[in-house]
Order: C-alpha cells, then structure tokens, then sequence
C-alpha cells in the first residue's frame, strides 16, 4: 500500500488561518481461503465452507480545507467551516466521489455545536464479493404451503461479484457542552440521519419468502423449491437493496477527577433508534426499529461505568442495558403468539492489582461478568442456533469468571 498526504496553512483568513491538506492512496486486498478436503461436499450440518480467492485494487485521491469563518465578536467565540472532497476508484466498479461540509459554531467556552453533511459510501468486502459458500439451516412459515413450519432448511451463503458500493447522504449535527464550573465534566448529544442507496444486505430467509409470496423477484431468487414446491434450499447472497434509512440519537456523558490517592472516572452512554427501515427491490419498506427478536435493533441501548484507579489498586463496575422491542414487526398476534421480549440489564466487575516488581510492571486482575447471573430473555431462533437466546444482544451464559496476569518489562 502506497499513501501520501500534504497539509499546511494555505493562507491567513480574516478570522484566522485556513488550513489545507491533499493525500493520495493506493491499495490492494486480496485473500485466498483453503478448506479440509470434506465440507465442501456439505458433510456438515453447519459451516461446509467452500475454498474461493479473490482481490481488488483502489486508487484514492482526496482534500480537506478548515476555515475559520469568525473569532470572537458577540455570541460567537469560535465558528469554522469545514470541507472535504474524495475520488475513489475501484477495480471491481469504478469510481465514486464523497464529500462533506460541515459548520463548528462555539457561542462560549463551554458550549460548542457542531452539524455535517455528507456523502459517504462504503465498498462491499472481499467476502461479500466472492465467498463461494458457506452453509447454516433455516426455519420458516412457508404461505405458499398453507403457512406450515419448515425447519432445517439448508442455507447457502456465498458472495456476489456484481455488488456496488453503497452510497449514503449522511446528516448529523449536536453539542458538546463541558461546564468550566465542573471541570473534568462533559457530555454530549448527537442526531444522525442517513439514507442508503444500493444498500449491501441478504434478505433474510423469512423475508425471502413472505416477498416472494408476494411477487417480489429479487426475493424469489433467494428461495429454491423442488417440482412439489416444498422449499429445498436458501441461496443467501448479499444484493445492492433499493433503500436503507436509519436514524437516532447517542448521548454521552463523562466526568474524571482525584479522589483521594486515585482517579475516579464516570461514563454513561445511551442509543436510541429511531428508524431502522430496508428496502427490497419491487417490495414495501420494513422498518424494523425496536425489533429484537429476529433483527438486533432495540430503541434503546446504554451503558454506565464507575472507574477507580491508584497506583497499586484499580476497580471497575458496569452496568449494560438491553432495551426490549418487538420479536418480529411484521407479524401481529394472529401470526405468532410471542410479540415482545423484555429488556434486560448486565452487572459486570474488575477488580486489579499492582504489585511492585521493580523494573517491571506486573497486573493482577479477576474479572466478572454478568455479577448477577441474570437471565437473558427468551427469543425462539429461526432452527439454526442451539439457544433460544439472541446472542447478538444478549449474554447467553450466567456468571463468568476470567484471572489474568500481566506482565511488561
């Protein structure tokens, strides 16, 4: 890989000096994945991953400019633009241009706002270009059969070499506000909204077959039945999906300051999804935002850490939160009887020590987690996990204990 950039003043603007930067890059991925001689016959119930190998190259040329716009006049203490342009080209589909501009207003100090606007992309991987298989199993309710569960159905997934990048209008803007009356204190607040053409996903086998049902073709490729129309198989394949909209908000907050002979450190973090939605070619869009059961998309996700540290002892708890939702938001109380999963929330814990060793530095340290032992909710699968449990989300073992020592000289 080959990367060169350049930044320096440009000039001395009437509110300060404009910055300015160029870079270049050049880049090649490649992977090349051998198998055992027998998965890929399908001698195994899950994986049978297939030998494959592919590469791509890119070539990327970019500038970045930050201009002070105004310093100090009335409500304004600091207020800066901020712009950025980028060519990409790749050899599996071309080139794609990206960009972004964004504004950085600061009334006081302590208060600062920020907002961009961008066009981002990102390129399908390797993987997702040219995997040549890999197999897991499915369980559905086939409507072309009268509704009936299916179950085990064998699920190709492999690669798809006619994938473009995705291409995403982002919108963003929040605070930062960091009072000097509490130093050591900030906390922020962020909205995102960002729209997604060409959106890289697998439709999920359910999906698969309720679109198809319905008429949709780019779903119907995914399902392969025999001559009696019994589902014999799933090729799941990544597609460019017609649309993608996601929007939320994250908040953050943290404060650090000495308590007696250490440090005391605060942290809470907390998402909220407000949209979630897809898109499928020639189908409605789903906007499955609060849904946990088959997607991993709770409206609400947090975290909360207390961290203390001296030199020789340290100590850490943490609390995660799960928010509950909805198993399946296109499936109402006449389809499935379980409609919500409740929320639940994980106790974690470290505990270390450093004894003195001289030149060296040596760590101790027990660490727990899931302290409380807590049960995850129950949430059916689809047949193809051996636990009733998201595990995307959720912790699906009890309490887990970890010691360690480390050691640096």
């Amino acid at each position: 890989m080959d990367h060169s950039e350049g930044g320096r003043s440009l000039v001395e603007g009437w509110a300060g000096p404009i910055n300015f930067a160029v870079g270049g890059e050049y880049r090649k991925e490649r992977a090349n994945v051998t198998t055992d001689a027998i998965s890929p016959t399908g001698a195994f119930l899950f994986g049978n991953p297939s030998p494959w190998s592919g590469r791509y190259n890119v070539k990327e040329a970019y500038a970045e400019l930050v201009v002070p716009l105004l310093r100090d006049v009335p409500l304004i203490r600091e207020l800066d633009l901020n712009a950025a342009g980028r060519i990409t080209d790749y050899s599996t589909s071309g080139s794609v241009k990206t960009w972004k501009v964004g504004l950085s207003y600061k009334p006081f100090d302590d208060l600062r706002f920020r907002g961009t606007r961008s066009r981002d992309i990102r390129a399908p991987n390797l993987s997702e270009l040219f995997q040549a298989g890999r197999q897991n199993i499915s369980s559905v309710d086939d409507p072309v059969n009268g509704g009936i569960r299916v179950i085990g159905i064998p699920t190709l997934n492999t690669g798809n070499p006619n994938l473009k990048p995705e291409i995403a209008d982002t919108l963003t803007f929040g605070a930062i506000y960091s009072p000097s009356w509490l130093p050591g204190f900030n906390v922020s607040v962020d909205y995102y909204d960002i729209k997604i053409d060409d959106a890289i996903g697998t439709i999920a086998a359910q999906t698969a077959v309720d679109q198809c049902f319905d008429g949709v073709a780019a779903a119907c490729a995914v399902v392969v039945r025999d001559g009696s129309n019994n589902i014999i198989r799933f090729n799941a394949f990544p597609i460019n999906l017609a649309s993608a909209k996601v929007n939320g908000v994250d908040i953050e907050a943290g404060y650090r300051t000495s308590v007696g002979q250490g440090t005391l450190s605060l942290r809470a973090l907390a998402a909220y999804i407000g949209k979630q939605e897809q898109t499928t070619p020639g189908a409605a869009p789903i906007d499955r935002a609060g849904e946990v059961g088959l997607s991993n998309f709770p409206r609400w996700q947090g975290v909360a850490q207390v961290n203390y540290d001296t030199e020789r002892f340290g100590g850490f708890l943490q609390m995660r939160y799960v928010g509950g939702g909805r198993y399946d938001v296109t499936r109402g109380p006449t389809a499935i009887d379980l409609q919500h999963i409740p929320a639940q929330a994980y106790l974690d814990g470290q505990i270390s020590f450093k004894p003195d060793v001289g030149d060296g530095q040596v760590e101790m340290f027990l660490n727990v987690r899931n302290i409380l032992s807590n049960d995850p909710p129950i949430n059916p699968s689809a047949g193809n996990v051996p636990v009733a449990v998201n595990t995307t989300l959720h912790d699906s073992f009890g309490r887990l204990f970890r010691a360690g020592v480390r050691f640096k000289f």
